[in-house]
């Protein structure tokens, strides 16, 4: 049986028959596009491992799934908690989309569940946070070239912002207003915001000019003579600037290539480095968790949490006041 509800159309079962094209198209957007993708391909992953060991996978057995769970903890093709959880879901969705019993719930399907967690740890370990000094080296020699200018203006919003790279590369010209104080930004569309109601941040003028993350992006917005449509372009070589937008991964290999052009090794950095880096450099240099969550537009402190642990560690040690 062929699971109908992951590939780019609504599945076709019952409910969805009779509904009327508008709202099928409504119904496709109940999930955001990278999470329908990705689940896509978990769901054919899974698949496969059934068709290898002539399993049904749809509608699923508790059993097969359990015995899945359990073929990605150990051998070469070993998978991380976090890695499994989404296989898991991923599942779940599949047959819940399709109106099939999701054998997810299962009591002994949780109980694997919960077991596996608890053996191999559910510690995340995030990509390297990029601190301000690590910022300050990945810019200062930029030039005002096309390039260096995009990449200067890129690194410091990204940083200053707390931006996922999705949202940095949507920002629309429109998107930006000059204050007294610095910059608003209006993010028209987050992983947290799915709806699109928007959400406005805001990013202050810099303490020097050539750190100044407002002063950046001004320079290269002036240079590239932008006033309308994406902020952050391609630039070919040359030095062409084109009407084309950056794509969230470019954002990664530039983080990678300016630190590895200024000496930072670059092995665990990506572009969610930038965001991490501010909500670690804030929590050091002491700013309180609130502020941190609402520049990251963070739902809950549970995740600020999660991204200032380390920094936590020697911020009003107990160890660092008793004299050693």
């Amino acid at each position: 049986m062929n699971f109908p509800s992951l590939p780019a159309t609504i599945p076709t079962n019952s409910t969805l028959d009779s509904m009327s094209h508008q709202a099928r198209t409504f119904a496709s957007k109940s999930r955001a596009r990278r999470t329908v993708e990705g689940y896509r391909s978990d769901w054919l992953r899974f698949q496969r491992w059934c068709m290898n060991r002539s399993l049904q996978e749809s509608p699923a057995s508790p059993s097969t799934v359990a015995d899945y769970l359990i073929s990605a903890t150990s051998g070469p093709d070993a998978r991380k908690v976090g890695t499994i959880g989404r296989w898991l879901a991923a599942i779940s969705s599949a047959h819940r989309f399709a109106g099939l019993p999701d054998p997810t719930q299962d009591p002994a399907v949780q109980l694997v569940w919960q077991g596996i967690r608890r053996e191999l740890g559910t510690r995340q370990h995030g990509k390297t946070a990029l601190l301000t000094h690590d910022i300050k080296r990945m810019v200062e020699p930029l030039t005002d070239s096309p390039l260096d200018a995009r990449d200067r203006a890129l690194l410091l919003v990204g940083f200053a912002s707390m931006l996922r790279r999705s949202e940095l590369v949507a920002l629309d010209v429109d998107d930006l207003t000059s204050t007294d104080d610095g910059l608003k930004i209006l993010v028209r569309k987050s992983k947290t915001d799915q709806q699109g109601a928007g959400q406005e941040i805001g990013i202050p003028f810099g303490e020097h000019p050539s750190t100044c993350p407002v002063l950046a992006l001004r320079r290269w917005l002036d240079l590239a003579t932008i006033t309308h449509g994406a902020v952050f372009r391609q630039v070919r070589r040359g030095g062409h600037i084109t009407a084309r937008r950056l794509s969230s991964q470019v954002v990664g290999l530039i983080v990678k290539n300016r630190a590895s052009g200024a000496g930072i090794d670059a092995t665990n950095l990506a572009g969610h480095s930038l965001r991490r880096g501010l909500a670690t450099s804030a929590a050091r240099a002491g700013v309180s968790n609130r502020s941190i969550q609402r520049q990251g537009r963070w739902k809950s402190p549970t995740m600020v949490d999660r991204y200032v642990e380390d920094a936590a560690l020697f911020v009003d040690n107990a160890a660092a006041r008793v004299g050693l």
